[in-house]
């Protein structure tokens, strides 16, 4: 199902903190409400305040990858 797959491919952008790949699937459909059952329920907001920076030496993204889920709607479980 193609909601799905872009469902999966924002939470695994978010879990990493990838922002050119949260944004694609956010153009495709993604939806930033989608809890993933394998993970317990969780948002890719919450993996994505829950990433870490990577251990080379390439940036991290966190702060505007969660800046982009907010910006297309994504709130705190405690927010709603």
């Amino acid at each position: 199902d193609r909601s799905l797959y872009y469902n999966k491919a924002l939470f695994k952008a978010a879990k990493v903190a990838n922002v050119l790949g949260a944004a694609e699937a956010l153009a495709h459909g993604g939806d930033v409400h989608w809890k993933n059952p394998d993970e317990e329920g969780k948002t890719a907001l919450h993996v994505c305040a829950l990433s870490r920076p990577p251990l080379d030496e390439s940036p991290w993204t966190g702060i505007e990858c969660a800046e982009l889920l907010l910006q297309n709607g994504a709130r705190s479980p405690h927010s709603i």
